[in-house]
């Protein structure tokens, strides 16, 4: 494996190397970014572990999971982010932050970096969209990665779930994180500083960021309500320009690009010089019905949610990571989102060996494109949606469905090999493989699984 994890001297060159050197080892000292690398298969042969455990939090784990060294972070609405030894799941601590955390774990420098956050849509404070977040603000930690304590803190108006990036910028470490207030932050790494602040049109939900060729990726936007107001306005192409907003900045904030494509709860996903986003549209904008849903929320207390029942559909696109061209756009069949497994109806992607996969949620598939010209190579039809990114090792693609379903399917044709069923239904966090096992969260319960069991249909619980 080339040297990518060994230095920090070269502004952005971990993440290039990274999504470029198809990552073999786990990595000994920095996990960067959301599924590690750009392309998002967090999937790593050495070293050769096969274990089972399991390690239960107190509440749900929505967040991603990452591993440097020996030592397995992830984070739930119980407040806490825990780190677990990652070949035996015994805890070796665990830090209760003031709100929920969701994003993934980034560590560099000895540090771990999460954001905390709910997205309760207050105060709106005069913006055309409510700013997302909650009365008196959330936080942006750096935790100490040996004992959880915090180093620092660095306080926001919104919320902060989407994952950060780590990178080195004229020799110095910096992260950089979205959100909900509609800012991107750059805070010096080791401590805590503001390096520089930049507006978002519209805010950050989820969408986490990723690195790529020297250039920082995210997606930001608004809600329905104004992209139908819009739409009945001044039409569908006015709308879509307002509503969603892929974007391409520079390690100093400079903006390089932006493209109208993209939910704002979905990270981009980079390979090859293309960016691929999925996007989540209502049909026609027409005066959509909603209702109110009452949800414990983590905060402590019931809180209302707007539901919506408009048809919709799901689109992927193609961008070019320099440019931000449009290089191909697939629409999928139309139907109602659903908050079953998440709220969130556009999911963050794979690529892999020249093909793009992605869960479709409204149509309730999972599909494979070609990702040169978006060429629909298959289709797995699934009873639940899906709403996690998928892995591929070995020629088979693994996800899970809001159901409890986790499937195992061959990349080159669809087939589908295994479905295994776990207690509870899959959320949007995203599984990895190291070895023999695979790392995956359900519900709130992390569970290290061999391969070969999940291979003959052999869940966590049999």
């Amino acid at each position: 494996m080339k040297q990518c994890l060994t230095t920090l001297a070269t502004v952005l060159l971990l993440a290039n190397c990274v999504a470029r050197s198809s990552a073999q080892t786990i990595p000994d000292r920095t996990w960067a970014q959301y599924q590690y690398a750009s392309d998002h298969n967090a999937v790593f042969t050495k070293p050769d572990w096969s274990v089972a455990w399991r390690s239960d939090a107190e509440d749900k784990i929505n967040g991603g999971i990452s591993i440097v060294g020996t030592t397995l972070y992830y984070e739930s609405f119980d407040h806490n982010i825990y780190a677990v030894d990652a070949r035996t799941g015994q805890e070796r601590w665990h830090t209760t932050l003031s709100n929920i955390v969701m994003n993934t774990p980034v560590v560099a420098d000895g540090l771990v970096f999460v954001g905390g956050g709910i997205d309760l849509g207050l105060p709106p404070l005069g913006l055309p969209d409510p700013l997302s977040g909650r009365v008196g603000g959330d936080s942006f930690y750096a935790l100490n990665a040996a004992t959880g304590a915090i180093v620092w803190k660095f306080d926001t108006i919104g919320q902060n779930m989407p994952t950060p990036v780590f990178l080195t910028v004229g020799g110095v470490p910096e992260i950089v994180f979205p959100s909900g207030d509609l800012n991107m932050y750059a805070l010096q790494a080791k401590t805590g500083a503001l390096l520089w602040k930049k507006p978002t049109p519209g805010a950050d939900l989820m969408a986490s960021l990723n690195l790529y060729d020297n250039l920082i990726y995210g997606i930001t936007g608004y809600s329905f309500l104004l992209y139908d107001s819009t739409y009945q306005k001044d039409g569908p192409n006015a709308a879509r320009q307002m509503f969603q907003h892929t974007f391409a900045i520079d390690g100093s904030g400079a903006s390089r690009w932006s493209q109208p494509y993209g939910a704002r709860g979905c990270s981009p996903t980079i390979a090859n010089g293309t960016v691929f986003v999925e996007s989540w549209l209502p049909e026609s904008g027409d005066n959509p019905t909603t209702w109110r849903e009452k949800l414990w929320a983590p905060l402590g207390g019931w809180v209302l949610y707007s539901v919506l029942i408009e048809p919709s559909h799901n689109e992927i696109a193609a961008l070019d990571a320099r440019t931000g061209a449009l290089k191909w756009l697939h629409a999928f069949k139309p139907g109602t989102a659903t908050n079953e497994g998440s709220h969130m109806d556009a999911i963050a992607g794979l690529y892999a060996k020249g093909r793009f996969f992605d869960a479709v949620p409204i149509d309730k598939t999972f599909v494979a494109l070609d990702a040169k010209n978006g060429n629909v190579l298959w289709t797995v039809p699934t009873p639940h949606p899906v709403k996690m990114s998928a892995v591929e090792k070995d020629g088979l693609v693994y996800f899970g469905d809001a159901g409890g379903t986790l499937y195992i399917v061959r990349a080159n044709d669809g087939e589908v090999e295994q479905r295994v069923k776990f207690p509870h239904g899959f959320s949007i966090s995203p599984p990895l493989i190291v070895g023999n096992t695979m790392f995956v969260s359900n519900t709130n319960s992390i569970y290290a699984v061999r391969l070969s069991d999940l291979q003959r249909g052999v869940g966590p619980d049999n």
